[in-house]
């Protein structure tokens, strides 16, 4: 990968999707007000001529793999990989519990929760350091009765508005594209939907 090779980050995995482009040493963005489908393609390409960005420049793709939406996960994997066939560069994949994590404030435990539907819930914890996050829990699925004892007053609960009686400060969960860019952990560039 070149010096002015630019890397793509798609997410997709939950209701705000979102793009980013590091191109130039500036980071690019765009939302795609909860549109999936047929909305990737033409926002990738609408991204990169906002970023003046050649798609021969493309040097490496990131793309979110959850947990989260089926349908988001699906189709962002396999836009990614078709993206990464065609131009023959790079793609992986990247947690999108740990890019929300990076939403927080260093020093920050943060602990994730969204519904997985048939009374289960995802939940995944980390610390938030100065340069990135630590693994506390990785992302499983837990059951409705685990809630409570899951997520400790103390901590930030970054949510989907899953109800959970807990005093944990809690926020919308919001992951945002330009955060794969920080994540260290590399994953395959498939959908993780940690149950069959």
């Amino acid at each position: 990968m070149s010096e002015q090779s630019a890397t793509l980050a798609i997410e997709a995995s939950g209701d705000s999707p979102s793009l980013a482009l590091s191109w130039s040493e500036t980071i690019f963005e765009s939302d795609m007000d909860g549109q999936r489908g047929k909305a990737l393609v033409p926002s990738i390409d609408a991204l990169l001529e906002k970023a003046n960005c050649p798609k021969g420049s493309l040097g490496k793709i990131i793309v979110g793999v959850g947990p989260g939406s089926y349908t988001g996960l699906r189709i962002a994997c396999s836009v990614a990989r078709t993206l990464s066939w065609a131009l023959g560069i790079p793609v992986d994949g990247a947690c999108s519990f740990e890019a929300a994590a990076m939403e927080t404030m260093p020093g920050s435990t943060v602990h994730i929760l969204i519904d997985a539907y048939r009374k289960e819930f995802y939940h995944a914890s980390y610390r938030r350091t100065e340069t990135g996050t630590e693994l506390i829990q990785e992302p499983r699925v837990i059951q409705a009765s685990e809630l409570e004892a899951c997520v400790p007053d103390s901590a930030i609960l970054l949510s989907d508005g899953t109800p959970c009686k807990t005093q944990a400060e809690t926020f919308p969960l919001k992951s945002k594209a330009r955060h794969l860019l920080q994540v260290s952990s590399v994953l395959p560039p498939e959908p993780l939907y940690l149950r069959a």
